[in-house]
């Protein structure tokens, strides 16, 4: 896969969470890992399917009244279904 094509995707995926923080694929609670809610106190996570089976994890927060979105991991769909047990 060509690297223009990835990047592509990753700032068509921005664009969209940019305009509907929830637009991601929500995980449910009970696959979460241990790591995101230790190591970032996540309290939702989503991902984003991405060009070249790639995925992208977030999580939505709020800071003085604005939605942020925050970048947890980016990583290929096998690593993805390893780490969420699939």
């Amino acid at each position: 896969m060509e690297g223009g094509e990835l990047r592509k995707s990753v700032d068509s995926c921005l664009n969209e969470l940019k305009a509907d923080a929830q637009g991601g694929i929500k995980i449910p609670r009970n696959l979460w890992p241990r790591d995101y809610v230790k190591n970032y106190g996540i309290t939702n996570l989503y991902k984003c399917n991405l060009a070249g089976a790639q995925r992208l994890l977030y999580t939505i927060y709020v800071e003085s009244g604005t939605v942020k979105v925050l970048a947890i991991d980016f990583m290929p769909h096998k690593e993805y279904e390893k780490l969420f047990g699939y």
